[in-house]
């Protein structure tokens, strides 16, 4: 046996040692936020991911180096079930009435019985997996890529209760934390910067838009609201020693959704310096499920930045309001200091990186209110019948706000399908 196996095979030992130890004391604990609300933090033997909320029960990750799924009481953080997984890093879970679905790192698709955790089905995909599963009623959608030698990049449909492959689709590179299914059409931004809609029924491409797109699209409508990598001209220094350079920044585009052509493009205002970023290195995971996803509610669009959140008018691309968020952390590489921003009883919801829950107004970007949880909020809120679900370092937190408006984002991207 190899040097390197051995230590593959020691340090996978000790990781489910570590598991099988914390799943002995695994209980949700209740506590109390600074502000007084109440709620229960249950916890992960490793980075957390976003939870699934379907009814009463809440899904969740074990963490991405995990080899566990749970089943929660929403109310409590009660275990109903755990299942245990043969393969490590469980994604973010996709729930509905039935079935569970989630990838694994390394390297498999698996479906299970939402009530009890069986496992109904599994398929091996790729050495590794970086994008969780999509679902729009019976049919369930992954992609992966193989990275050897004329091995293909693919989307692929499974039938949701049986597993049997619908159709297979060719696509350049991996998928950005998950494909998007609207109006009978799947929309995957690919880590080559591609953007690809692909007919839901039968995986034939309508279109591709390779712009350097950075985090996965949200669709309303004719409109395909995607987030790429831009440049603008920015003066450094003063007088005779003045430059003009071209600065990195985070455009917010426009596509039509049947041609997958520019409507128009948006880039910050200039004077909003604190707007410029800095491209994920490509060797990065997507498999976070972090970026600049841009949502498009009622009248605007609203997308994440270094420090804050933009919202822009639908239809003319000004900027509406600009909410700087006094973040205290300051990221690597520039990258945005808050989540992507879920919506639910007509407010923003985000998370920062220095341990806060924001309730933000979409007329003006107020702060309406804020919670501390005392560590680094890493994806975008869950939030489901009064109860916001948020994922830190090595835990699951749920507070409950008492609102029952505050409904409307049960899972990553706000549904099965990921576009609300």
């Amino acid at each position: 046996m190899g040097r390197k196996m051995f230590l593959f095979l020691f340090f996978t030992f000790l990781l489910l040692k570590g598991e099988e130890l914390l799943a002995r004391r695994l209980k949700a604990q209740g506590f109390k936020t600074k502000r007084g609300t109440a709620g229960w933090r249950f916890p992960l033997s490793s980075r957390g991911l976003p939870p699934a909320v379907k009814g009463e029960v809440v899904f969740t990750s074990g963490g991405i180096s995990s080899f566990a799924v749970y089943a929660l009481k929403a109310a409590t953080g009660e275990v109903v079930w755990e299942h245990r997984t043969n393969d490590d890093g469980p994604s973010s879970p996709v729930a509905t009435a039935e079935h569970v679905a989630f990838t694994t790192y390394s390297c498999t698709v698996d479906v299970l019985n939402a009530e009890t955790g069986e496992l109904l089905w599994s398929r091996w995909l790729a050495p590794t997996l970086h994008s969780m599963p999509t679902i729009s009623k019976d049919t369930l959608f992954v992609s992966y890529a193989k990275p050897t030698l004329n091995s293909a990049n693919r989307i692929e449909a499974y039938d949701l209760s049986s597993g049997q492959v619908l159709w297979q689709a060719p696509i350049d590179s991996e998928v950005v934390s998950a494909p998007i299914h609207s109006d009978g059409h799947l929309y995957a931004t690919t880590k080559n910067g591609l953007l690809y809609r692909l007919n839901a029924e039968t995986g034939q491409e309508v279109w591709h838009y390779n712009g350097g797109v950075i985090a996965a699209p949200y669709v309303d409508g004719k409109t395909v609201y995607i987030t790429q990598s831009g440049h603008i001209n920015e003066t450094v220094g003063f007088g005779s020693t003045a430059e003009t350079t071209l600065s990195q920044v985070q455009i917010i585009n426009w596509l039509n959704v049947e041609t997958g052509h520019i409507a128009f493009d948006i880039s910050p205002d200039k004077g909003l310096t604190n707007y410029k970023y800095s491209y994920p290195q490509k060797g990065k995971r997507f498999f976070n499920y972090a970026g600049a996803r841009p949502l498009a509610i009622e009248k605007i669009v609203v997308s994440p930045s270094p420090s804050g959140l933009l919202a822009i008018s639908k239809d003319k691309g000004q900027v509406r309001w600009c909410s700087e968020l006094e973040t205290k952390c300051y990221t690597r590489h520039n990258a945005q200091a808050v989540t992507p921003a879920a919506f639910a009883g007509g407010k923003f919801f985000t998370g920062t990186r220095d341990g806060r829950l924001l309730c933000i107004s979409p007329k003006d970007g107020t702060v309406l209110w804020q919670e501390d949880i005392g560590t680094p909020i890493l994806h975008e809120p869950i939030v489901a019948k009064g109860r916001i679900y948020l994922t830190g370092t090595r835990s699951l937190f749920s507070l409950d706000t008492g609102d029952k408006t505050l409904h409307g984002w049960p899972m990553w991207g706000g549904s099965p399908s990921h576009n609300r």
